[in-house]
């Protein structure tokens, strides 16, 4: 088995990439996740264009977002990626 995780997902695009290290980085700033008003701010888009940005993150797997709470985002943690060889953690 090889223990090089993988993805089970499509590549990021290159925004896509910006916001999800945007999105890390504010985190490991401030201790908890930015509001979609907050990214739209830092990139200069409309918040609806956020809002794509981050249901791709989420259908790749990238991010769980929760909508009952304003600060809904989460990073989807290593160990929940599948490995290589097909088998899951």
């Amino acid at each position: 088995m090889c223990v090089s995780p993988v993805r089970p997902s499509l590549p990021l695009t290159d925004r896509q990439r910006d916001v999800l290290e945007y999105v890390r980085l504010f985190m490991r700033q401030r201790g908890f996740p930015p509001t979609v008003r907050d990214a739209a701010a830092e990139f200069g888009i409309q918040t609806n264009a956020i809002v794509g940005h981050l249901k791709a993150l989420q259908a790749k797997r990238y991010i769980e977002r929760d909508f009952a709470i304003a600060r809904g985002i989460r990073i989807v943690p290593i160990e929940r990626y599948e490995f290589t060889d097909g088998a899951g953690i």
